[in-house]
């Protein structure tokens, strides 16, 4: 992958509004500007936001990434084609 995303949190007010699917355009648009293709992210395995990514187009990546590796009980998200955020 060629970015990754640390974090995207919302307060439960503003869920629900597009606030998340908004945030992720922007930043899909900013990373294709330096030339971005792909982007990871990491998940709590137990966040209902695991939903929201895959209704996005991410997919589970099992091979994960090394950052961080076996210290959360999370999971990586990619996103093969920023493009696809647009």
């Amino acid at each position: 992958f060629d970015s990754y995303l640390e974090q995207l949190y919302l307060l439960s007010d503003a869920k629900g509004q597009g606030i998340g699917r908004a945030l992720l355009r922007f930043l899909a648009a900013a990373l294709i500007r330096r030339n971005c293709k792909t982007m990871a992210l990491r998940v709590l395995r137990r966040n209902p936001a695991r939903a929201f990514y895959e209704h996005l187009g991410a997919r589970l990546a099992p091979e994960g990434t090394e950052n961080d590796e076996g210290l959360f009980d999370d999971v990586v998200y990619a996103f093969d084609d920023l493009k696809a955020l647009l």
